[in-house]
């Protein structure tokens, strides 16, 4: 791996950075770390989606969807006794 070298940032992006990072009361450096941690995240899952979709067949889930009744659940797949929805 090559060495990092210091990041130009434009003037309004470090300021708003800086202002960002007062309140939440930690360093600037903390604060970027933790935007470039969440913007690298967010690439994997969005990558991660992407390679699903591609691999998603439309055709067989509109069959799937569409078929006549369907099959009731397997042994252990009940709603337990008592189990309220979360909303």
């Amino acid at each position: 791996m090559s060495e990092l070298k210091p990041l130009l940032v434009p003037a309004e992006l470090r300021d708003a950075l800086a202002e960002e990072a007062a309140a939440e009361g930690v360093s600037v450096e903390t604060s970027a770390a933790r935007a470039i941690e969440h913007h690298i995240e967010a690439a994997k899952t969005r990558r991660f989606f992407e390679e699903r979709a591609r691999e998603a067949d439309p055709e067989w889930l509109l069959r799937f969807l569409s078929r006549p009744g369907g099959e009731p659940p397997a042994p252990g797949d009940e709603v337990p006794p008592g189990y309220k929805p979360h909303r």
